[in-house]
């Protein structure tokens, strides 16, 4: 007892002469090297290195003879040199729960050097523009930055996108995205190799996919990536249709081979996709098989066939020509098909049934959205409903920056803003012809589109509201 009660002492003697500090792991496991029956008494009410010593000295006697074991003097030495070592990111203002989370995410930060924490917060603030609470939310969630060499390792991997055309603030965003990214440069080269070879997707090429998904770099070639890459080959898809789909999808890969791709592609055969179906919707939509069965894509199977009447083979047709759709929610599907037939004027339910079957993208977007694009051609382009879903095109187009702004254009260039629908969604350049000798220009309407897209929605109402568009100004 006497001898535990000595040890308990010294520690919490070493506890407090920082205020506040914890021993990674917990006392738990110094406590049980002595087998003393007060440990468990003092741990449970051991919140501090305050409560600690107030714990060990209520009626204990201390036997000043005893000595600690040199093993867990050289543990408590090392912590102690372990605090130093980190004092910065308190003085940062990093509070003692965060800075557990740092230290015990990985063991190899107790063999930093002392002086290689505080440089290293400093360098991602120097050279990517990081303030102090962004630099402490990057080693809060990646830790073992502190143990990868700036010069050897971070330094030179992160140059890689620089020299590819990357800015500092594309790298910057993608650092505070994926703070592990700074860990990953052993993986990048031999991945580069693998996906050269296996896809003839050069070195540029992967540099773009990991900018947009890092995550790229920690999969195992292995176990992972091979396996995929070989699946997808014996689906039929060629290695530019896998290139243009890691593009278009570069989360693709993570998803489960085994538990999710195969069992998904084995119950969509079930439905009636053919083999080559099948590797058309994995190249076009890769998520649409990667994605619960049971709980997305069966059930809106089920409502095209039995609430809109649809048959098997047309919606299989529409699945492939539209895949996107399917991966709206189930309850957005029933919703704007609610808030159709509510609107849609049709004598007999049937006529707007079949509306749908020629229309059904229709109930892939949210009703809200389709009653906001709705209202706007009542009360601002004076069109009807007739007219509106006579040209279901204007329904589904982008209604803030297509709908929107090329009425602000119009309005902007003194132009009668009230067009036909039809010609309002046009593309743009039958859009632009259709205004010959009055002021539209193509050019003029690129760079008035760069100015509106950064806009807010309120912001964008409100140009219009007031008649104050950004690029009257800057022209």
């Amino acid at each position: 007892m006497n001898r535990c009660a000595h040890q308990l002492s010294r520690l919490a003697n070493l506890v407090c002469a920082r205020g506040e500090f914890w021993l990674p792991g917990g006392p738990r496991s110094l406590w049980s090297e002595c087998g003393a029956p007060c440990a468990n008494a003092a741990i449970s009410r051991w919140t501090s290195g305050r409560s600690f010593c107030a714990a060990v000295g209520e009626g204990v006697e201390v036997d000043t003879d005893s000595e600690i074991p040199s093993e867990t003097l050289d543990s408590m030495r090392k912590k102690e040199a372990h605090k130093a070592r980190f004092k910065v990111l308190v003085d940062w203002g990093m509070n003692s729960h965060e800075l557990r989370k740092v230290v015990k995410g990985t063991d190899t930060v107790y063999e930093s050097e002392t002086d290689n924490v505080e440089p290293k917060l400093h360098w991602l603030m120097n050279e990517y523009g990081f303030d102090k609470s962004q630099v402490l939310k990057i080693v809060q969630t990646y830790p073992p930055y502190f143990s990868r060499s700036l010069q050897d390792e971070v330094a030179p991997f992160l140059n890689v996108f620089a020299k590819e055309g990357y800015s500092t603030s594309a790298v910057k965003k993608m650092i505070k995205d994926a703070p592990w990214v700074l860990g990953l440069s052993s993986k990048f080269e031999p991945t580069v190799a693998f996906f050269d070879e296996e896809i003839g997707l050069d070195r540029k090429g992967f540099v773009r996919l990991v900018v947009k998904n890092p995550s790229l770099l920690r999969y195992s070639i292995d176990i992972n990536l091979k396996p995929k890459i070989d699946f997808f080959k014996n689906l039929g898809l060629s290695k530019r249709d896998i290139v243009n789909m890691l593009r278009g999808s570069p989360k693709c890969l993570r998803y489960s081979l085994e538990n999710n791709i195969k069992v998904n592609l084995e119950k969509l055969g079930g439905l009636g996709f053919t083999k080559d179906e099948l590797a058309l919707l994995v190249k076009r939509c890769p998520q649409c098989v990667a994605r619960g069965f049971e709980t997305i894509i069966k059930p809106k199977f089920d409502m095209l066939e039995e609430e809109l009447g649809m048959g098997r083979r047309a919606a299989i047709k529409y699945m492939i020509t539209k895949p996107a759709d399917f991966l709206a929610s189930i309850d957005t599907w029933k919703s704007a098909f609610k808030w159709f037939l509510n609107n849609y004027d049709a004598v007999e339910r049937e006529q707007a049934l079949q509306y749908l079957r020629k229309n059904p993208t229709m109930i892939s977007y949210k009703a809200e959205g389709l009653e906001k694009k709705l209202e706007f051609a009542r009360t601002v382009l004076r069109a009807g409903k007739s007219e509106v879903f006579g040209h279901p095109r204007y329904l589904f187009a982008s209604f803030e920056n297509m709908v929107m702004f090329r009425v602000a254009y119009l309005h902007s260039k003194l132009l009668d803003y009230r067009v036909p629908l039809k010609l309002l969604v046009a593309d743009r350049k039958k859009f632009g012809e259709s205004f010959p000798g009055v002021g539209f220009d193509l050019e003029d309407y690129g760079v008035a589109f760069k100015l509106w897209e950064p806009l807010s929605g309120e912001e964008k109402e409100n140009a219009i509201k007031n008649g104050m568009y950004p690029w009257v100004s800057e022209m």
